[in-house]
């Protein structure tokens, strides 16, 4: 019976991490994303579609939006998917191979094939009247439910109440907060303490180290401090 040695083990475990490692590798410069043990893509990257031989080719697809192309599979000239990308659409989708111009001008994102809106863009959402994408009631408002009435997200500075509505930050100097009364980040030059907005005590500085006012973490103009200070230009 063979016996393992603890260094026999470590080698072996390293030669399995090697291999994992090398399996999924793909050739540089194949524009491949994912690729099988064998080296063979699976999944292109975005704007390249893959080739019956198993190669990725740049999507050529036809059109004043054929850029916006995203997924070409089977045929370069063909569009699957546009591009859009979560919380911030381009208002693009994919019908009958092409890109095209979402139905509602007012749509951030919508269904490929169907033209359907799933998001607005900010500060308005679907009505549940007219089904379009119609202003929030409330102009501080970046995201509102169906009745465009009840707010969900403000605009920095404010921050939706039991009721929906954007009311101002209640903390002074606060930049922003979850709720009127519960501050997240402070301005610039202050720092938060205990939920309140205190002003940093070190000269020179941007933004303090949380919960401490003598203590900075970035000076003005992007500079590192040195030892929770400011270096004098």
């Amino acid at each position: 019976m063979m016996v393992r040695t603890p260094a026999l083990c470590v080698v072996a475990l390293l030669l399995v991490a090697a291999s994992g490692a090398l399996a999924g590798r793909c050739p540089t410069g194949s524009n491949c994303e994912k690729c099988n043990s064998k080296g063979q893509c699976i999944k292109c990257f975005d704007g390249y579609g893959k080739t019956p031989k198993g190669t990725c080719i740049a999507c050529k697809v036809p059109g004043p939006l054929g850029d916006f192309c995203a997924n070409c599979d089977g045929n370069t000239k063909y569009c699957r998917a546009c591009y859009n990308w979560e919380g911030e659409g381009t208002g693009v989708y994919a019908k009958n191979g092409r890109c095209e111009r979402c139905p509602d001008p007012n749509c951030e994102e919508c269904h490929n094939g169907s033209g359907k809106c799933r998001t607005c863009f900010r500060g308005m959402a679907i009505s549940k009247k007219t089904g379009k994408c119609t202003n929030c009631a409330d102009k501080n408002c970046i995201t509102c439910d169906s009745s465009l009435k009840t707010c969900s997200l403000c605009y920095t500075g404010s921050a939706p109440n039991a009721a929906g509505i954007c009311v101002p930050c209640i903390t002074s100097n606060c930049d922003s907060c979850s709720s009127p009364t519960k501050c997240e980040d402070c301005k610039v030059g202050y720092v938060l303490v205990g939920g309140k907005c205190e002003k940093c005590k070190v000269a020179g500085c941007d933004t303090c180290k949380p919960g401490k006012t003598n203590v900075c973490q970035l000076c003005e103009g992007a500079v590192n401090p040195v030892n929770g200070k400011c270096p004098k230009a």
